[in-house]
């Protein structure tokens, strides 16, 4: 039969999501994908062979994807980590419109990463709900969703291969699209300045790279699927000042174009967003403007 290594990549690239979570057991498979990857043509030759068809996801009973129209709610939604007698969050009602960019901020312990992981699928709250338009996000359909999603976490996770490789991540390759992302995610400079461009090796865990260039390189790699919704976590955290307001300027060109939601410690780098969120102890106890939010925290 006709087998590619299509779906694969599909089921990766939701894997990569979830990874992006998992870090700290994510070397070993980055080291057998990148055997993939530099044996490609081998594994093409080998696949039709295969009788049997790829097993669809143990983790999922509906791999449909989900529609995203109009807006992502959540609904009273509380969480707690198992390990913790506190909720991280508490009875959180909110939404995002499609295409709208949402900041949030908070303290550390807040709940800002695990609202970002509710709305991402990662986890499912305990009560009340996430919907994507009128659909309850759950464990049995999460697989249709996190296609649909760029997520960068805080540390991003890099294979054991090229700049273009990690940016790619398995999926077809697009120049056009390569190139846009890389203005995007402002490592034009950085890659001009490789012995061997975009085909140059990043190292083990890309250990060859600044934690700077490994941040903007996972946002070129969340760009390059063209997400419906894209997530960013603190991705600021290793830049220096001038490389955030270039990172800033290039986002915020995508509004209208992309569901964005973004946490921040610097709330300076949320001043275009339609909308921004105070979290505290797991509640929401302040939404508005930018310029309403800061004259909040100002005061506070």
């Amino acid at each position: 039969m006709d087998v590619s290594l299509s779906r694969f990549s599909e089921t990766l690239l939701v894997l990569g999501v979830v990874l992006a979570r998992l870090l700290p057991s994510a070397n070993r498979l980055s080291v057998s994908w990148a055997s993939v990857v530099g044996n490609r043509s081998a594994l093409e030759e080998l696949l039709p062979d295969i009788s049997s068809p790829p097993k669809p996801l143990p983790v999922t009973k509906d791999n449909r994807s989900l529609k995203f129209e109009n807006k992502i709610t959540l609904r009273d939604a509380v969480y707690c980590y198992p390990s913790s007698a506190k909720a991280a969050l508490t009875g959180v009602d909110f939404s995002i419109q499609r295409n709208t960019s949402i900041g949030i901020v908070g303290a550390s312990g807040a709940g800002k990463t695990t609202f970002l992981e509710l709305i991402a699928g990662l986890i499912f709250p305990q009560r009340g709900s996430v919907f994507i338009d009128e659909t309850p996000l759950t464990p049995s359909n999460a697989a249709g969703w996190l296609p649909k999603i760029g997520y960068v976490p805080q540390s991003t996770y890099l294979l054991e291969g090229s700049v273009r490789d990690n940016i790619v991540f398995g999926r077809e390759l697009n120049n056009s699209t390569l190139e846009k992302v890389i203005r995007l995610a402002r490592l034009e400079t950085f890659i001009k300045s490789l012995p061997e461009g975009v085909d140059s090796f990043v190292g083990e865990s890309g250990n060859l790279l600044s934690g700077g260039q490994r941040q903007r390189i996972g946002i070129a790699r969340a760009l390059y699927g063209q997400p419906e919704l894209l997530i960013l976590d603190e991705v600021t955290s290793a830049l220096d000042v001038r490389t955030e307001r270039e990172l800033q300027k290039e986002i915020s060109s995508l509004k209208g174009s992309v569901t964005l939601v973004a946490v921040s410690h610097r709330l300076d780098f949320l001043n275009n967003c339609d909308q921004v969120i105070i979290l505290d102890n797991g509640e929401i106890i302040k939404k508005g403007d930018y310029v309403n939010c800061r004259k909040y925290m100002d005061g506070h």
